[in-house]
């Protein structure tokens, strides 16, 4: 089964998509991780979580940045205590990372099979993150 070309318009989305990763991948690199395992987006001028000020527990994303900040400056286990889910996203944005630029290469859209696999990782993430977060809240 061939995919169809696509169009100038679609490879600048493309483009954007994988320039908006691999930013977001600079900007952890240059951040110093919270010793807390959460709060290290505030160093990007964010409020503290609304979830830990209100409720003082974690959200389902909190230690996210964290997370990212440890793995891409080489630490996998303390982004793994961070946020399990944090590091599944981040090794699944670097999977998106390179198959944007292979579209944008080849200019040719995914297949039918390639859209459905990554559905079933994004799905897979989700579940990863919500399951790691009923973890840290309730036991």
């Amino acid at each position: 089964m061939t995919t169809k070309r696509s169009s100038i318009l679609c490879r600048l989305v493309w483009s954007v998509s994988a320039t908006s990763l691999l930013v977001t991948f600079c900007v952890a690199f240059t951040l110093q991780p919270d010793a807390a395992g959460l709060g290290t987006h505030q160093q990007l001028g964010l409020p503290p979580c609304t979830f830990v000020l209100i409720w003082d527990i974690r959200c389902p994303m909190c230690g996210m940045t964290t997370s990212w900040t440890h793995l891409v400056q080489g630490r996998l286990v303390a982004a793994l205590r961070a946020s399990p889910g944090g590091v599944a996203l981040a090794f699944a944005g670097v999977a998106i990372l390179a198959c944007n630029y292979r579209m944008i290469r080849d200019g040719r859209w995914p297949s039918r099979r390639q859209i459905n696999g990554w559905t079933w990782v994004l799905v897979s993430v989700v579940v990863l993150i919500l399951a790691d977060w009923i973890y840290r809240v309730f036991l």
